[in-house]
């Protein structure tokens, strides 16, 4: 999940950039604001799920959930790691433009493997082990036209083609070589080159609306808030019982948390939208 997410995430933002004139100054309003609130708000709905189970208020537990030094149990890793990757290709954008790409590219990916290897040495590999596919999305924007107009052509190969780089991508991500962070990065960028080669082999024209929603806020909400149910289960001892029980439970749930959270999101989005018009488009 979360080495697609950051895949096409660098995919759609690199389109932005280059066909939405001003779109580098959203990474940081209102993409960057409208993602510290929402996970601000997650973490809030944990802290709260926290103080009900343990019968207490401890204030160092909320702040420690906005930064991973906490016992909340909300995947912090992946939203610090999404909003730093924004920063860094913001940076890195406004200094090369939108001329040369390549170049902005290669900068931001020089910053981000300098910011694997300085993180890694405070914080466990999962932090930085996926983080590589963000700028792969951007190149893949550029260079993969030819090729998903190829995998188009040829359905059955490009599947099993599709399924090789999955498996290839899954396999080099377990391995434990030196130096393993970026060998799971690789691994990340080949499954997730083999997911899109999948999914580009077959036609969408009327995508469900499942997919709609979690192509847009759904990804974000389901992630954020599937770790919830398993905490509550845990903290009573359910999560020891019939297998197929406790993952009915997690997943009926965390849909409905997500379904919940994502209008909320979405009006606060909304919201967002209105204060980032600008006056002399708003007359």
């Amino acid at each position: 999940m979360v080495t697609t997410f950051f895949f096409f995430s660098g995919y759609g933002i690199m389109l932005s950039l280059l066909n939405r004139e001003g779109y580098a100054t959203k990474l940081i309003f209102p993409r960057f604001v409208k993602i510290c609130l929402n996970f601000c708000i997650a973490v809030a709905i944990y802290f709260i799920v926290h103080c009900i189970l343990h019968a207490e208020i401890n204030w160092s537990c909320f702040l420690g959930g906005l930064h991973s030094f906490s016992v909340l149990g909300n995947p912090t890793w992946f939203i610090l790691m999404t909003l730093l990757s924004y920063v860094i290709a913001y940076v890195c954008f406004i200094l090369t433009g939108k001329k040369r790409p390549y170049i902005f590219i290669f900068s931001l990916t020089s910053v981000l493997v300098i910011s694997i290897y300085l993180i890694n040495k405070v914080k466990p590999d999962h932090w930085v082990n996926t983080v590589l596919c963000f700028p792969a999305g951007m190149l893949y924007y550029l260079k993969g036209e030819k090729l998903e107009a190829l995998l188009k052509k040829t359905r059955v190969p490009s599947i099993a083609f599709a399924i090789v780089f999955m498996i290839m991508g899954r396999v080099m991500y377990s391995l434990h070589a030196w130096p393993n962070i970026y060998t799971e990065n690789m691994g990340g960028i080949l499954f997730a080159l083999g997911a899109t080669w999948f999914f580009g082999s077959f036609s969408w024209e009327r995508p469900s609306r499942f997919l709609i929603w979690l192509g847009g806020s759904g990804l974000f909400v389901v992630y954020m808030f599937h770790l919830l149910p398993m905490k509550i289960l845990t903290h009573f001892g359910i999560n020891n019982a019939n297998a197929y029980l406790v993952w009915f439970i997690v997943i009926s749930s965390s849909a409905i948390l997500a379904l919940v959270a994502g209008q909320v999101f979405k009006k606060l989005d909304r919201l967002l939208s209105l204060l980032s018009i600008s006056p002399s488009k708003s007359h």
